[in-house]
């Protein structure tokens, strides 16, 4: 059964106001900070709308599902913030179990689809008038509040899209007990990790997890990056070289290794490996 069907339908959003609500989430989203992995908010352009009670617009938000305990109630918390400041808007939070981006992905292709979603953006989204440009709502002190590359990655043909939600610092984390019963520092290069790994590899035991990919997911940009190399530079090409290669192959040797960790419960995001001393 669909929102609408549930909530019933309202006509009164209108392209203004949901930009009114996005102007108050980019100021308040300004302070980002630097890492690796990245989500976005972007603006839908959906015209049939739910409606909650007692509001005269209503905004649909949605989130994909959220692990760490407190962040669904932090967020409906936030949305009833909101209409508390603006008692004529409300904001219906949709919480997304399972597979958001083929939810997501459906929705988009419907008139109600949601308002404010999260998702990297893309240009078939453009294309087909799935999103809105958000550029007036970015002046010269908000946009100071952004690194430039925050703001690339979610702009097409010139304009902006969507507005940096946050960037995840990838971490390694290890026991130091473990490491220095086996004679070892942390690791400070590739090729420490490497011995590390092979080291603290034993019977029921793995050295190190990097997903269950083998890290073809989680160090897929990392490599590279550490290595000073990056993918793209003026829309040409530029990964192909020996350093670049020299860190992949430093990754393929991990996987013939045995030291990795592979077919874990769950995977890099969470820390059961660890805590289960399934990995070192």
């Amino acid at each position: 059964m669909s929102i609408k069907s549930l909530l019933g339908e309202n006509d009164n959003v209108t392209r203004m106001t949901r930009r009114g609500f996005f102007r108050t989430a980019v100021i308040a989203m300004g302070a980002v900070s630097v890492g690796t992995l990245s989500a976005e908010l972007l603006v839908g352009c959906a015209r049939a709308r739910p409606h909650i009670p007692g509001t005269e617009v209503t905004l649909v938000q949605w989130y994909h599902q959220y692990g760490e305990k407190g962040t669904e109630a932090a967020v409906l918390r936030y949305a009833q913030q909101y209409t508390k400041a603006h008692p004529k808007i409300g904001v219906l939070v949709v919480w997304v179990p399972g597979d958001y981006q083929t939810k997501l992905n459906t929705a988009l292709l419907t008139a109600g689809g949601p308002d404010v979603f999260e998702k990297q953006l893309s240009l078939p989204m453009v294309s087909a008038g799935q999103v809105e440009p958000l550029d007036d709502l970015f002046p010269p002190e908000v946009r100071a509040d952004f690194l430039e590359g925050d703001l690339e990655v979610n702009s097409a043909g010139g304009k902006i899209y969507g507005v940096k939600m946050l960037n995840d610092t990838g971490l390694v984390y290890y026991r130091k007990s473990w490491l220095e019963k086996a004679g070892f520092q942390a690791p400070k290069t590739l090729a420490e990790l490497q011995e590390a790994a092979k080291a603290l590899t034993i019977k029921g035991r793995k050295g190190l997890f990097l997903g269950n990919d083998g890290g073809a997911s989680a160090l897929a940009n990392i490599l590279p990056w550490s290595a000073k190399e990056d993918f793209l530079v003026d829309n040409q090409l530029v990964f192909n070289t020996p350093r670049a290669a020299h860190s992949l192959e430093a990754l393929r040797q991990l996987n013939t290794s045995g030291s990795l960790l592979i077919g874990s419960p769950t995977d890099w995001w969470d820390p059961s490996a660890l805590t289960q001393g399934l990995c070192a």
